[in-house]
């Protein structure tokens, strides 16, 4: 999936709803991201520190795939 995603914040939006889309998909990301954290928290107090340790990995990830879109966007 990264190769997918860096190629889409590669290619420069030729529209304004391109743009749009991208700022959607970024929003999209971030607001997943939250809701892993929150999950992995959840996981630490109940003493899942594996579950947790997943759930945090994959909300670093996308949050890292989303902030690289907000970069890429602002060149």
């Amino acid at each position: 999936m990264g190769t997918d995603v860096q190629r889409m914040t590669e290619q420069t939006p030729t529209s304004p709803s391109a743009a749009l889309s991208l700022l959607e998909l970024r929003r999209h990301l971030l607001r997943r991201a939250s809701a892993l954290s929150v999950r992995a928290q959840r996981c630490r107090h109940r003493g899942d520190g594996a579950g947790a340790a997943r759930l945090a990995s994959e909300a670093s990830r996308l949050a890292r795939i989303a902030k690289q879109m907000g970069d890429d966007n602002n060149d």
